[in-house]
């Protein structure tokens, strides 16, 4: 799989369904839980990162790969989960 295929298939696995919650309006965004999801998908990012330096063949580093895409595709969506929800908290205060 290529790097934006894998990215892309893990992003939207995690921003659609959150983003159509969010939208139907029954949904109340818990931004401390998001905020340290993307605290934990990044320690598990360089706990990658430092590991691939002791793989033994070629095949460990492709696993290493495509696991390190789908982590970063899963932390772009959770950042623009929280960019959402906080424009839409500051457009609410800004509305009053």
């Amino acid at each position: 799989m290529k790097y934006n295929q894998k990215n892309e298939e893990a992003y939207q696995s995690v921003y659609q369904p959150l983003f159509d919650k969010l939208n139907s309006g029954k949904f109340i965004p818990n931004i401390p839980a998001i905020k340290y999801k993307i605290r934990e998908l990044n320690n598990r990012i360089d706990s990658l990162c430092t590991g691939v330096y002791f793989a033994k063949d070629l095949d460990e580093v492709k696993k290493v790969e495509d696991r390190y895409y789908a982590l970063m595709g899963q932390m772009r969506a959770y950042q623009d989960i929280l960019k959402y929800v906080n424009n839409r908290i500051n457009k609410t205060l800004n509305n009053k």
